[in-house]
């Protein structure tokens, strides 16, 4: 199975999707993570994007009222992310770059994680996350 399957298998076998972002959201983080929660929809699904701020003024002309905002909502952000059961990572490679506030409740959650990405050289905590995944998979 390729990898574009695998991925929508987690999304049809989950039942709470999270949609993450970088901190100072820019078009990549914007547009990536509205462009998947419409996939998933398509897919019959549904998720919640979670990011750490509020978009740049440049980007006020895309709808981002779906959009969850950890300095505006934490305890709704930190619900939603606490309940989840896949959590995408996408536009960063590095835990830290999503704010102190989400970095803990990404790093204390037990939910599957993809990271989709194009920066270079992910740091461990993802690697480690996606590495233990396949790990289980293989010895299911």
């Amino acid at each position: 199975m390729n990898i574009y399957k695998k991925i929508e298998a987690e999304i049809l076998a989950a039942t709470n999707i999270v949609i993450t972002a970088h901190k100072s959201a820019d078009g990549d983080s914007v547009g990536s993570s509205l462009g998947l929660l419409h996939f998933i929809e398509k897919l019959g699904k549904s998720a919640v994007i979670c990011h750490p701020d509020k978009a740049p003024g440049f980007l006020h002309w895309l709808d981002t009222s779906e959009i969850l905002l950890m300095d505006e909502n934490s305890e709704e952000v930190t619900n939603k992310i606490s309940k989840a059961d896949l959590i995408f990572c996408l536009d960063y490679n590095s835990i830290n770059r999503v704010g102190r506030e989400m970095e803990s409740l990404l790093a204390a959650s037990t939910a599957k994680k993809i990271m989709i990405d194009h920066h270079l050289n992910p740091k461990i905590f993802l690697i480690l996350l996606f590495l233990k995944q396949r790990h289980h998979q293989h010895h299911n």
